[in-house]
């Protein structure tokens, strides 16, 4: 039996305060890594994750997206998942071991620890793996709170043994590094298993995937996703090389903060995308809510860096004059972030993912990269760091929007 429409403005706000926990959580977690070992840890923990996640989203071959629009038409689990999801995560895995053995690891990784480090990314890039598919399942079956809760488990869980670890008097940084890149993936992946053996829903198999299809009917989608998550670890990646481990862990921190003030968008648009409505006419009020909440989330944090807020908190590495200055710059990408999440929900739900718009969001690639080298040599009063963020956000959210406006007259016309 079909599920009947849920009420959007409630999972909206069921999912913004569970989702606003879990990054309160992780943002916590973040803040003590940093105030106990200093942005150095920080900036280690990013590089790592950035491995973790390019690895995860370059060779996942859109699979994840694909379980999930399966889950929603078939309201089951493709049959031959075990299949396509173990020879995804093998090359996963040599892609991981491969980038690893070529990767520089002087000054991140002691040399009589490479090899551990490698097992440990390995088993990392499996959890990591297995809680990707099982979130896809989720959403897929419209499970949106039991999703976030499940993000929210893994980061207590990751939590709770860097507390436990410290308590006991085990503060190296390579254990509490790799407590804080492994126990979220731990967590979620042990929560996972328990919903599993609780819900017969999540355990029902009917159809098959296959590469063609998940490339077929989702490649723009997967262009998209791909475009958005890469630019950003590269540029992560490329600032550790150019720059220095404490400023990629500086810029990272300033990074968690817009990303905490962009949920309730990222939700709608898991909403918008996984729905089995056809219609968008109930989300018009939630997206013009959520774009004014974008320029005011924008304002109210400007303000409160200009007041002195942030140096009135007793945490010192709140008060580093580096961090407020990226964080000052960074937030006024709110509004734009916002506007190309939404934007890039209503073309895919549309089917509007033109040639344009996925151009649109592929550009994002090397602009970041490309914004950074011209501000870098270019005599301006702010950071090159967070404005090539900032503007790389502006330029590909306004392409988009006019790429999704062109795709939408042309629908008219056709009718």
């Amino acid at each position: 039996m079909e599920k009947k429409p849920q009420n959007i403005l409630s999972i909206v706000g069921i999912g913004t305060i569970l989702s606003l926990g879990y990054s309160a959580l992780n943002y916590a977690t973040q803040i003590t890594l940093v105030e106990l070992f200093g942005y150095r840890l920080r900036g280690i923990f990013e590089i790592l994750m950035s491995i973790l996640g390019l690895t995860s989203i370059l060779f996942s071959f859109n699979l994840y997206t694909a379980i999930n629009l399966h889950v929603s038409k078939n309201s089951a689990t493709p049959a031959n998942l075990v299949k396509i999801g173990s020879s995804v995560l093998l090359v996963q895995v040599v892609a991981i071991s491969i980038l690893y053995v070529f990767s520089p690891k002087q000054g991140i990784v002691p040399e009589h620890l490479q090899t551990l480090f490698l097992v440990l990314l390995i088993i990392a890039a499996v959890l990591n793996h297995k809680v990707n598919e099982f979130t896809a399942i989720l959403n897929g079956n419209q499970y949106f709170i039991k999703a976030k809760i499940l993000s929210l488990v893994g980061s207590a869980f990751s939590g709770s043994l860097i507390l436990l670890a410290y308590f006991l008097g085990h503060s190296e940084v390579n254990l509490i590094v790799w407590l804080a890149v492994i126990g979220p993936f731990a967590g979620s992946y042990l929560y996972a298993k328990a919903l599993t053996l609780t819900n017969a829903g999540l355990r029902a198999r009917a159809g098959l995937l296959n590469f063609k299809s998940m490339y077929r009917e989702n490649g723009a989608i997967y262009l998209i996703s791909l475009a958005q998550f890469i630019s950003f670890k590269l540029y992560l990646l490329y600032l550790a090389r150019s720059e220095s481990i404490e400023a990629l862990g500086i810029f990272s921190l300033a990074y968690s903060i817009t990303q905490f003030l962009l949920l309730p968008a990222t939700l709608l648009a898991t909403i918008i995308i996984s729905n089995r409505s056809g219609s968008l006419g109930s989300f018009v009020n939630s997206f013009k809510i959520l774009m004014g909440y974008g320029i005011l989330s924008c304002a109210v944090v400007k303000i409160m860096i200009e007041v002195g807020v942030l140096e009135m908190l007793p945490l010192k590495s709140l008060h580093n004059s580096s961090f407020i200055q990226m964080l000052d710059v960074m937030v006024v990408s709110t509004p734009f972030a916002v506007l190309n999440i939404l934007t890039v929900a209503i073309a895919i739900k549309k089917n509007m993912c033109s040639k344009m718009f996925v151009a649109g969001q592929m550009m994002m690639i090397p602009l970041m990269l490309m914004f950074y080298i011209f501000f870098s040599n270019t005599s301006v009063h702010v950071s090159a760091v967070p404005l090539a963020y900032v503007v790389t956000w502006l330029v590909a959210s306004v392409f988009s929007g006019v790429a999704l406006r062109t795709s939408l007259r042309k629908g008219r016309v056709s009718q």
